[in-house]
């Protein structure tokens, strides 16, 4: 695999994690996937050229992917522990309510959107948000 289909690859899988259901995010930032999803979409959509110009993603996607960063990155700006990282140990952090504010609606709810849009047909929230 290439450096750019990884990249294609771990974007979509930063995106999909951000869109999952809170009881799933709370897993992964109890297993240190959701760090992992952060550092991924920074890095990778810092300069999504490459995977335009590779045909990967298109303009459309680059601009969702863009703006899933930029929501997430607004939400840890206000609240370094956005993640809950700090409470997150206890096996009972995985059945609270962590995770289910309005903060967290909207930027899943981003996510999904471009999640849907990269994912394609394949992805489970086009059903989901169909009208």
């Amino acid at each position: 695999m290439t450096d750019r289909n990884n990249d294609a690859w771990l974007l979509r899988l930063a995106v999909q994690n951000l869109a999952a259901a809170p009881q799933a995010q709370r897993r992964y930032i109890q297993l240190g996937f959701m760090s992992k999803t952060v550092d991924n979409l920074n890095r990778i959509a810092a300069d999504l050229d490459p995977l335009i110009e590779a045909e990967l993603i298109t303009d459309e996607q680059a601009a969702l992917a863009r703006e899933v960063r930029d929501e997430l990155n607004a939400r840890l700006a206000d609240d370094p522990d956005f993640l809950r990282e700090s409470v997150a140990a206890p096996r009972e952090f995985l059945f609270s309510t962590e995770l289910e504010t309005d903060a967290w609606q909207h930027l899943r709810l981003t996510a999904r959107r471009a999640y849907s849009a990269i994912a394609g047909e394949s992805s489970v929230f086009v059903s989901m948000m169909a009208k």
